[in-house]
């Protein structure tokens, strides 16, 4: 028909659907955490910081990708997030010999052949998908190994919050990186010393609000917005939104239009308009 194409990335497609409800043009910094998206590295991605402009997106950080085991069986199970994450972090042996509930749930003749499927790349895609950090620390914690629906594992980590638990873990951005690998080390020694599961989880929650915080404050002229399933999680969006309240921040998250995956023509369309 002649008319042109005009391809949106779905992360960036996320923030612009926000703008769009809004009815807002204007430069934002954008938080877009969600389960599985197709990034501009050929990569899944899903924990994105953006800096948007209209049509214009500049990636600012990522999680730090790891490879999801068995690829789209990694959705269904909690336990291959994780273990991809702790061929990041450990030596094969390391992980053969770490007692944590994600080990636990496989056989050793299995991590053995999954670090293989890992070295090589083997249907193990690299994702930096917040909503599988979330499965995996679901993994780690021992609350689910396998899920009856994306996004369960949330749902689950979001009644467990216990606002008395103040501390977090590290998460350092080095190279527009976000290391997941120093909070993955730091939870597991949690665990070993007995610290229960919902503690474990809510320093999980305050670090990912700290994560945010931290990094709009390298852009204080810039409205912060987020969106994604991710954000659907109750507790995360209340903690950050009591956050930029306090700092004082301007920021925005769909209210009336799906903030996950239901609104991303939505941000497609206001590229284009």
């Amino acid at each position: 028909q002649n008319l042109p194409l005009v391809a949106v990335q779905h992360h960036h497609a996320h923030i612009l659907a926000t703008l769009a409800e809004k009815g807002l043009q204007k430069e934002v910094l954008g938080f877009s955490f969600d389960g599985t998206g197709y990034g501009n590295d050929g990569t899944i991605w899903g924990g994105e910081v953006l800096r948007v402009n209209g049509a214009k997106m500049t990636r600012l950080a990522g999680l730090g990708s790891f490879r999801l085991l068995g690829g789209s069986a990694a959705v269904k199970e909690p336990r291959r997030a994780a273990l991809g994450l702790l061929f990041e972090g450990y030596a094969l042996d390391e992980v053969l010999r770490l007692e944590c509930p994600t080990v636990a749930a496989f056989t050793p003749d299995e991590i053995t052949k999954l670090h293989l499927l890992w070295g090589k790349g083997l249907n193990a895609p690299l994702s930096s998908s917040m909503g599988r950090l979330f499965d995996a620390v679901a993994s780690l914690t021992g609350l689910k190994q396998q899920l009856g629906y994306e996004g369960q594992s949330g749902l689950i980590m979001e009644r467990l919050y216990d606002p008395a638990v103040t501390q977090h873990y590290d998460l350092p951005i080095k190279e527009e990186m976000i290391d997941t690998v120093p909070m993955i080390r730091a939870m597991l020694d949690d665990l070993r010393q007995g610290i229960d599961a919902a503690t474990v989880i809510s320093r999980f929650f305050n670090t990912l609000v700290r994560l945010i915080m931290t990094i709009s404050a390298e852009y204080p002229e810039l409205p912060v917005v987020l969106s994604g399933g991710v954000f659907q999680n109750r507790t995360l969006l209340r903690l950050v939104c009591q956050s930029l309240n306090k700092a004082g921040r301007e920021y925005y998250f769909q209210e009336s239009t799906p903030i996950n995956d239901g609104g991303v023509a939505l941000g497609q369309i206001w590229a284009v308009i």
